[in-house]
């Protein structure tokens, strides 16, 4: 059906957590799936960011989403009959896929960079000590669908590389470098 992001902080900072999304035109809703709660800390509380949509095409899927050179065999095949040589076929190829595969930052719903920025921001609110995100490819409600949820942790100096290649099903904690 969908993809949904939802996010993960303690609930005594909802009214931040509002302010921050608002900067990226999300709405926040509380979600208590059974699933999520199963691996959530004493006090923290799930939302869902995107109000009544899904979160279909976000560059945290990307991972899970390349292509691969057999997407192109249709073009390939065309242009074998033009007369391209081998050579030139391959750096065709090459270069389609590179840019196939290339995370941008403004096509989709969302991008790395406010990601990345959304977590850093939560972060650096006295108080706010990890913030988790968790991608879902939901195929009922979000608030009802049972599935297996992991639970892993990382620092956010490797921010960047684990948004890069996102896990789903996981909820993905970034903690701060130096917790208070």
């Amino acid at each position: 059906m969908c993809h949904f992001i939802t996010l993960i902080i303690h609930k005594n900072f909802v009214s931040e957590l509002t302010e921050v999304m608002k900067d990226y035109r999300r709405l926040i809703s509380t979600i208590d799936n059974a699933s999520v709660a199963d691996v959530l800390m004493t006090g923290e509380q799930q939302f869902l960011l995107s109000g009544k949509h899904c979160d279909c095409g976000t560059v945290l899927s990307f991972s899970q989403t390349k292509i691969s050179d057999e997407d192109f065999s249709k073009d390939l095949t065309r242009l074998k009959r033009k007369g391209w040589s081998q050579s030139k076929l391959d750096r065709w190829l090459k270069d389609r896929l590179k840019t196939s595969n290339r995370v941008s930052g403004g096509s989709g719903p969302d991008s790395l960079s406010m990601w990345k920025d959304v977590v850093e921001r939560l972060l650096n609110i006295e108080g706010i000590n990890n913030v988790g995100i968790l991608l879902h490819f939901y195929s009922g409600s979000v608030d009802d669908e049972s599935f297996e949820v992991a639970r892993k942790t990382f620092s956010v100096s490797h921010l960047e590389e684990v948004l890069a290649d996102f896990p789903s099903d996981s909820v993905v904690t970034f903690i701060r470098n130096n917790p208070p």
